[in-house]
Formats: structure tokens, sequence, C-alpha cells
């Protein structure tokens, strides 16, 4: 994003570079037993997903920034390839079944969600969860 470039190959694997395609700014990461499907980039710049061919393990989400993986690739359950986009706060994925997947990545959003289902921790799941750190309220 911006000054950078990211390309998926035939062979499964993504590089960063800069965006003039001269300097390489990690070594290729192998992703893919097949060929990188699609690399979608989140609109706010961070973020990038990378979704694999026909039959391979998923749709991976990369730190622009570190050029590194977050996570373990998400699975998806049907023959075809899904359709991957980002909204403002989401990573939307479309699947050939007409499920729609919606997976929130913006740490706000995420947090408001979880604030909203399960509420905040208590001072005694914080003591039982965080004890080296002293309370504070997590949601509003």
């Amino acid at each position: 994003m911006g000054d950078k470039a990211a390309i998926g190959d035939p062979d499964g694997r993504l590089t960063f570079w800069d965006r003039d395609l001269r300097t390489l700014l990690a070594p290729p990461q192998a992703l893919y037993t097949g060929s990188v499907a699609a690399l979608v980039p989140y609109p706010r710049g961070e973020l990038l997903a990378t979704v694999g061919s026909e039959g391979d393990t998923g749709i991976q989400l990369w730190d622009w920034r570190e050029h590194q993986r977050i996570g373990t690739p998400m699975s998806y359950y049907t023959d075809s390839v899904p359709a991957v986009a980002f909204d403002r706060t989401a990573l939307l994925i479309s699947s050939s079944d007409g499920a729609l997947r919606r997976i929130i990545v913006d740490p706000g959003a995420a947090a408001a969600a979880i604030c909203r289902q399960d509420g905040g921790l208590s001072p005694a799941e914080w003591r039982r969860h965080i004890p080296e750190l002293p309370y504070r309220r997590t949601c509003p």
C-alpha cells in the first residue's frame, strides 16, 4: 500500500517489494501448494488478505508494515475459491454456497463488538487473567 507492493505468484509465494519493484522488502513467503488466487488490500492500509487457489489452505491475513502473517489461515469449505473483500471494519468472505462470513479486523470495532456481546472483565476476572497489572475498566 502506498510505498509498497505485494506480488502473489503461481508457485504459491507472496513477495513484498518497494513501490518501484526494485527492492525486496522481505524474503518470499511460501503460502500455498497451488497459486495465489487473489491479493486483497485493506482500505486503511495496514492489512493484506491472500487467497489460495482451489483446494488450497484458505485465506491468510498479513501485516503490511512488518511483512508477517497474522494468525492462522482461515479455511473455506467449498470447492471453489471464495470472493474476498474488506469493508471499513471487516474481512468479507462470500462462498459459492451463498454463505457470507464477516470477520472484524478493526481493533476498535472488535472491542466494541466484544463489549456488546460479552461485557468487560470484572475485577475478579482481571485478577485471574491479568494479575500483573492493576485493574481497569475494559468496556464503557
